[in-house]
């Protein structure tokens, strides 16, 4: 849809724009993923944690 606009726009600054809503993608992508992944490494974390202390109450 986009693209659309910018070839009948024929302007430069459209082409920038898309490039740079495309990076914003990309970055808020690999942002996500890295949150997820954080969240994940917490809770394995906090799972362990939890492990040793029942281990530590037997």
């Amino acid at each position: 849809m986009s693209s659309l606009f910018c070839y009948s726009r024929g302007s430069f600054i459209c082409l920038v724009l898309a490039l740079l809503l495309r990076t914003f993608h990309s970055i808020v992508a690999v942002a996500s993923n890295l949150a997820k992944l954080a969240m994940r490494i917490s809770s394995t974390s906090i799972q362990v944690e939890q492990k040793h202390e029942r281990e530590r109450l037997y």
